[in-house]
């Protein structure tokens, strides 16, 4: 049966008992199943301000208004309900308190549980098996409407905002079609002051932390703030954060207030802002039942045996908790028994590093790796003792090359034991002894070679016609100072580019060739640059084009 029918029939039978004299008990949100910490209205079909009594399984209350409010309902608020006024008697109303929680979750997402008139707050439903035909519902007074959402297939979580808070108190709660399943109810209350006692969770639940806040609408340049319940000062607060957090108890029940000295960000040299809060009644109730958590096994000792349940875990997420697909996860994590329309509140809190198995195998990889480097380490110790004992003088030798077949590259050993002073050996391609071939390197002794002669590379062709050769730079036979320069191409034997002498000999002291740009002496070669018949100073510079007479 729809929401809607369901109030319609209601309301048609109030009005049929009114016109047959008989009274009726109905209640407010109307609800299939009640948990514990509910909100309930009980409305006797009488007028307003008509004396009532009111009865719980036969017992006179202390209640004298048409309307009994019980702010938290709790497993002691099962049973029979009647009033009576007026000599009449109305039926008797069952009310049964189930000590579990309802399987959605309906969270403020934006905004406090008390708003200043005329705003909203942005509200989130989750339902851990999807949200599919789900809608939630509004009451205010009892005046109670539908709030329609726009669901995905596969939805889990939804954020959805209502219309403005105009009235002091709203309730908000949300179901399946059938208002089978459903989540707990969220109350918002609203105030006309720029201050509001804020009380986290709400309603407290025993042994659990109880924050109050006092905020400030429209700036966090809160000088002093003070707390007080019906006996007076509580707390007082000088900075941030303005909080005021114990654990609850049965006796932290009652009315509080508090009062704050606060400027605006606009009007800083003006003079200091002080207001008190509305009166907000706190209430404490026991926590529902819970599951039990040892190990990686989940239980329910307290759960009756005609449930049939299921247990989840979850993982603790910031303030919320996400549930978990697996325990291998790390961190904070509890568990809770589900059943059709319900389930237990989670278990206490359990902290997890990770799964045993990953720790074992994590262990046993650690020490592979120490006994590998263990190992390592010995071989390298033996194997730089053995290098050790083969050292004579300061000779290192690591590695044995092969004996080169005709035509293979060789290495040769470096000995410095028998060789002569000074005495070096290059890397040579050929065996020792034999015939030296092309390309390869000469060994360079100090004492078979004549002072200053040395080996320059040509760039193209050696002096001997192989390419690639050396061409000696002999001192003996040529005059001091006579000495070959590297052309660009060719060997010294002539071609365009090739080596050209540079003699001392023959030439007068202090000649020397400058190099043309275009158009030199001998076209691209070395132009003289005589010193005689030149004065003091005066040099040739290389000219930019032309020949050799240009500008000095």
């Amino acid at each position: 049966m729809s929401g809607g029918k369901h109030l319609l029939l209601l309301a048609v039978f109030l009005h049929l008992a009114r016109c047959q004299g008989q009274l009726q008990v109905s209640v407010t949100p109307p609800l299939k199943y009640i948990f514990v910490g509910d909100l309930l209205y009980l409305h006797c079909s009488v007028s307003s301000g008509t004396p009532v009594k009111w009865y719980k399984k036969d017992v006179e209350e202390k209640q004298t208004n048409n309307t009994w409010k019980i702010a938290v309902a709790t497993p002691a608020h099962s049973g029979s309900y009647h009033c009576e006024s007026n000599g009449q008697k109305s039926n008797n109303f069952l009310i049964n308190v189930l000590n579990y929680e309802p399987r959605g979750s309906l969270t403020v997402k934006t905004g406090h549980p008390v708003m200043q008139t005329g705003n909203s707050v942005v509200l989130q439903l989750d339902h851990d098996d999807g949200l599919q035909g789900w809608l939630c519902w509004v009451s205010r007074g009892q005046t109670v409407k539908k709030i329609k959402l726009k669901l995905k297939d596969g939805d889990k979580s939804i954020a959805f905002q209502p219309n403005r808070l105009e009235v002091p108190e709203t309730i908000f709660w949300c179901t399946d079609k059938e208002q089978n399943d459903r989540t707990n109810q969220q109350v918002i209350r609203t105030t006309g002051k720029a201050i509001s006692l804020e009380m986290y969770p709400h309603p407290a639940i025993t042994g659990e932390s109880l924050t109050m806040k006092c905020l400030v609408w429209g700036t966090d340049r809160i000088k002093q703030v003070t707390f007080y319940d019906e006996r007076g000062v509580i707390g007082n607060k000088t900075s941030s954060p303005l909080d005021l957090i114990e654990p609850a108890t049965l006796s932290t029940e009652g009315k509080y207030k508090c009062d704050a000295t606060f400027t605006y960000v606009a009007n800083t040299g003006g003079p200091e802002n002080h207001v008190v809060s509305d009166m907000q009644d706190v209430f404490v109730h026991e926590p529902p039942i819970r599951a039990v958590l040892e190990g990686d096994s989940c239980s329910c000792p307290d759960c009756t045996d005609d449930l049939t349940m299921s247990y989840r875990f979850y993982k603790k997420n910031g303030q919320t908790w996400a549930r978990m697909e697996s325990l291998k996860e790390g961190g904070s994590y509890a568990c809770r028994a589900v059943m059709k329309y319900m389930r237990t509140a989670h278990s206490e809190p359990s902290f997890k590093n990770e799964d045993s198995s990953m720790s074992g195998i994590v262990i046993v990889i650690l020490i592979v790796i120490g006994m590998a480097m263990a190992l390592i380490g010995v071989v390298l110790w033996f194997h730089n003792k053995r290098r050790l004992r083969r050292i004579d003088g300061a000779i290192y030798e690591d590695v044995q090359m092969k004996q080169r077949g005709e035509g293979d590259a060789q290495y040769e050993e470096l000995k410095l034991a028998g060789a002569k002073e000074g005495e070096y050996d290059t890397l040579n391609a050929e065996t020792q002894g034999g015939k030296k071939k092309e390309g390869e390197y000469d060994v360079l002794n100090k004492e078979q070679m004549k002072e200053g002669v040395y080996n320059t590379l040509g760039a193209e062709g050696p002096s001997g016609g192989g390419e690639g050769g050396y061409e000696a730079l002999k001192k003996d036979g040529k005059q001091e100072g006579v000495y070959n320069t590297l052309g660009a191409e060719g060997a010294a034997g002539g071609g365009e580019g090739g080596y050209e002498a540079l003699k001392k000999a023959g030439k007068q002291e202090g000649v020397y060739h400058t190099l043309g740009k275009e158009g030199a002496a001998g076209g691209g070669e070395y132009e003289a640059l005589k010193k005689e018949g030149v004065k003091g100073d005066d040099y040739q510079t290389i000219e930019v084009g032309g020949d050799a007479e240009g500008e000095g």
